[in-house]
């Protein structure tokens, strides 16, 4: 159970007079100064039981006022305020107080003042309240909490009553001298108070400026880690930091020399200011000193003025430099891989300012160094891998050329049984297989490099479709799967390139009949469709086969990911590559490519969309007309569409029996492809060397040369150009490297033709014929 308050009643007065204020309040006075406030609550308490008392004096009648001694009951949590307090209530017979809570609220004024010291009372009590105003009066309550630590008894009450209750009327002269003591007693305090104002306000303009010059501090390392950050070539980001922090420190030469044996060239140096050309590559600012010769945990070096400094001056090239800063960067691991260093002509320049600023930025720099380091080698690394990815697919490529090139002389060996010959195509349906492995390892090199040529002219989607399900029957005829053609697109013509997009739809094709069961059906349909306001053609393909699992069919357009993986193997073969080969090809055209399965068995359909461009050629084939056809054998290349380049519909006609020098380092490449010319009626000399090749060429007069590129002394570049400069003499270069560069270098050396391995004697011929034939100076 909650105590109540103690409240005891002091005295009581009556204010019928005017002296009865005055009275009022030095009682207030007095009673505050035995009560234990310090002189200035004493006149605080005075003033707003003054402005109260007269209030009610001046506008009622019948007012009293009664000075009490409270102490208020425990409170349940601990408390900071005195539990004891004096109150003071005054009450009158009045009107009441007009518009009292817009008085409160400061929003009223009386044009006679009536109500106003209410507010005054309350910036100067603990408390102010209107117990309650109205026709009948008003009572007002007035408390202050007496100074924290003073306690007076129920005993001390009476003494204290006894000293100021008697009666005693105030003078008006000691009623004026004691306010005049007051006031000049306020005004001195007020006075202190100012001063005391102004020493807060100096210091928090002094912490102002504090807090100014560290947010400029923090944003400018913060404007300097930005640029650094967005650097990632080593010579691009020392040169980008030493510019800043030249520009920051008001230098007029900065330096930042880096030294990393491991690194070409081993010391690397960076200038900037108005005085960086004169002492660029000049070692005077004792740069190497500050590298070197530091004591360790020494963070930086700064002169003020050189000149006051014995046994230091730096005259480099005439220059007077008198204010110095050196600032070492040390890497993580402790190593010192640098240092910045800042001159000037003038002294004093550099601050400490500079210097925290240069702390922060020696540590940025340090991390930016490393990730210079870190992007370099990871950068390195991948271009290794690529390089080795190239350099594999070429070396698989040589030993595929004479394999293909024997087994072209097998075949055409007359009587040859039925079975060996039925063996031959088995081992060659599987080495042109493994062709198209090579080709998707070095096509994903080139993805990689961000080297794929797309050559895009207006094409007819639908024969492209045509060549790679043509290129595809057989293995389909021989899986026992129907190849179904609905190509239903009014319009069909796009701009791309048709050897890629070959690829793309051969990739496809292939796929959903290596994934179907014997006596599957793949189906191929297209339509056309308005997306976003633009004419698609979309083409899909889809199986009746093992499906897709939701959760991979994006999966599955990432390199090496299979769409079926059990007990960790690859149930199908393949590397993973053809699909993701296909979205990039598809995409470099501006086209989606994606792929959707109720799941596993369920089959999956591959969606192909392609904007269209305007049809050169009225569509001649309703819709239709292409349904479960394959159409006619389109002129592809081989099983393999991404070969280049493709033969022209039209052979040129040329007479057979060319007198050729063909060069190749493999031995069983020259001695097989010599003796499949031969039977074709050519007469070949074959040489293993740019040497022997030159020898056999001053002997002998040659109508074609047809060589490797990787020779072991030379190039077949060289090779053509040192041929060509003294004989009328055509060339057909032939390289495991096929991409345009390759291409573009063949035809610049003298070359008429640039074949890729592996070698078919079948694709051999035709460039023959084109590069020999009547139009072969435009081959």
């Amino acid at each position: 159970m909650s105590q109540s308050p103690a409240l005891f009643r002091l005295f009581r007065m009556r204010l019928q007079q005017e002296p009865d204020v005055v009275l009022c309040r030095n009682r207030a006075k007095q009673v505050a100064e035995k009560f234990g406030f310090d002189r200035q609550d004493q006149i605080r308490i005075a003033t707003a039981v003054s402005e109260i008392a007269r209030n009610a004096f001046r506008y009622a009648k019948n007012a009293s006022a009664e000075f009490l001694f409270e102490t208020a009951a425990a409170p349940k949590a601990p408390s900071k305020r005195n539990p004891q307090s004096l109150v003071c209530v005054i009450q009158d017979e009045g009107p009441g107080i007009p518009h009292l809570e817009e008085v409160l609220a400061g929003r009223y004024k009386s044009a006679t003042g009536m109500g106003m010291g209410i507010l005054g009372a309350h910036r100067l009590m603990d408390s102010v309240e209107v117990v309650e105003t109205g026709p009948s009066g008003t009572t007002v309550r007035l408390e202050k909490g007496l100074p924290r630590g003073k306690s007076i008894s129920k005993t001390d009450l009476q003494p204290i009553v006894d000293s100021v209750a008697g009666p005693r009327e105030a003078s008006p002269v000691e009623e004026l001298s004691s306010q005049d003591h007051e006031l000049l007693f306020m005004m001195e305090k007020v006075g202190e108070k100012s001063e005391e104002l102004v020493r807060v306000n100096d210091e928090l303009q002094e912490t102002n400026r504090g807090v100014v010059a560290l947010y400029d501090e923090l944003d400018t390392i913060y404007r300097v880690g930005h640029v650094l950050a967005s650097k990632l070539e080593l010579d691009d980001l020392l040169q980008a930091l030493i510019d800043a922090t030249t520009e920051i420190t008001g230098a007029e030469v900065g330096v930042f020399v880096y030294e990393d044996s491991d690194s070409d060239p081993p010391v690397r140096q960076h200038t900037a200011g108005m005085l960086a050309v004169e002492l660029r590559g000049d070692d005077a600012l004792a740069i190497h000193r500050v590298m070197h010769e530091c004591p360790p945990g020494q963070a930086m070096v700064r002169f003020d003025d050189l000149e006051q400094e014995s046994g230091v001056r730096l005259v480099p090239k005439g220059i007077v430099l008198r204010s110095y800063l050196a600032v070492p960067v040390v890497l993580a691991s402790g190593i010192q891989s640098g240092a910045m260093v800042f001159a000037h002509r003038s002294p004093g320049v550099f601050s400490e300012r500079s210097e925290r600023i240069l702390a922060s930025v020696a540590l940025q720099a340090a991390i930016g160094i490393e990730n210079a380091r870190l992007y370099k080698s990871v950068r390195s690394a991948s271009a290794a891998k690529d390089e080795f990815l190239a350099i594999l697919s070429h070396e698989l490529r040589n030993p595929l050329n004479p394999i293909f090139a024997r087994l072209s002389l097998l075949e055409g060996y007359a009587g040859m049984p039925l079975e060996a010959l039925e063996d031959i195509r088995l081992i060659r349906r599987n080495l042109e297989l493994e062709t198209r492995l090579i080709d998707d390892l070095l096509d994903m090199t080139r993805i990689s490099r961000g080297k794929v040529i797309i050559n895009r002219e207006p094409v007819d989607l639908h024969e492209i479709i045509e060549a790679a399900c043509h290129a595809c029957s057989s293995y389909a005829a021989e899986e026992r799967i129907r190849l179904e053609l609905k190509l239903e697109a009014g319009h069909r013509t796009v701009l791309g390139d048709s050897v890629r997009l070959q690829q793309v739809f051969w990739n496809l094709v292939n796929n959903a009949v290596k994934f179907s069961s014997s006596g599957g059906m793949v189906v191929v349909r297209t339509w056309n469709e308005k997306e976003k306001g633009q004419d698609v053609i979309r083409v899909t393909v889809s199986d009746s086969g093992s499906g897709i699992a939701a959760n991979r069919t994006e999966i599955i357009f990432q390199p090496f990911e299979q769409a079926e993986v059990k007990n960790g193997e690859n149930s199908f073969g393949g590397l993973g590559l053809g699909l993701a080969i296909c979205r990039s090809i598809v995409t470099a055209h501006e086209g989606e490519v994606s792929a959707r399965s109720d799941g596993p068995d369920q089959g999956s359909v591959f969606t192909v969309t392609l904007n269209l461009i305007s049809d050169p050629v009225k569509p001649e084939n309703s819709a239709g007309d292409k349904v479960g056809k394959l159409g006619p054998n389109p002129p592809v290349k081989s099983s393999s569409p991404v070969r280049t380049p493709v033969a022209a519909p039209l052979m040129p006609e040329a007479r057979s029996g060319y007198h050729i020098l063909l060069v190749d380092d493999h031995q069983d490449t020259r001695s097989s492809f010599k003796s499949l010319l031969e039977r074709r009626g050519h007469r070949v000399v074959i040489a293993g060397s740019v040497a022997d090749a030159c020898r056999e060429a001053g002997q002998t007069r040659f109508e074609l040369l047809i060589s490797d590129i990787g020779l072991p002394d030379a190039s077949g570049y060289d090779l053509m150009r040192t041929l060509s400069k003294d004989l009328e003499l055509k060339g057909i270069a032939v390289s495991g490297y096929g991409m345009k560069d390759d291409i573009a270098r063949s035809r610049q050396a003298g070359f008429s033709m640039h074949l890729t391995k592996p070698l078919r004697i079948a694709d051999l011929e035709k460039a023959i014929a084109e590069v020999m034939g009547p139009d072969s100076s435009e081959a």
